[in-house]
């Protein structure tokens, strides 16, 4: 595997890649890999991209240690990492604030 090609698995997946799905937020964020299936928004972390095509596939994925709770942050990640319709990877939300965010699994 290439240097670049490596690189790219922690970015969202080209617009080529992401799945067009009904049960998916529509709207005009629907082909920017940028808003996951409920219209989260990307933030990088240290965590990549793993191809998922139902929830058993991420199962033992856990949140990025960059999200893990922080109380000076003033976020919490209360959910499991699941398989995300639109971009058919291991992701994993929360809401930082008064956003709404998604990142890749580790």
């Amino acid at each position: 595997m290439g240097y670049e090609e490596d690189s790219s698995l922690f970015y969202p997946p080209r617009t080529g890649r992401i799945t067009i799905d009904s049960r998916c937020a529509q709207g005009v964020n629907v082909n920017n890999p940028f808003f996951d299936c409920y219209g989260a928004y990307f933030v990088k972390t240290s965590a990549r991209y793993y191809e998922c095509f139902s929830e058993n596939d991420c199962y033992y994925k856990a949140a990025p240690r960059e999200w893990y709770y922080s109380k000076a942050e003033g976020y919490r990640v209360p959910e499991p990492c699941r398989c995300d319709l639109k971009l058919r990877s291991c992701i994993i939300n929360r809401r930082k604030h008064r956003e709404f965010q998604w990142a890749f699994c580790r």
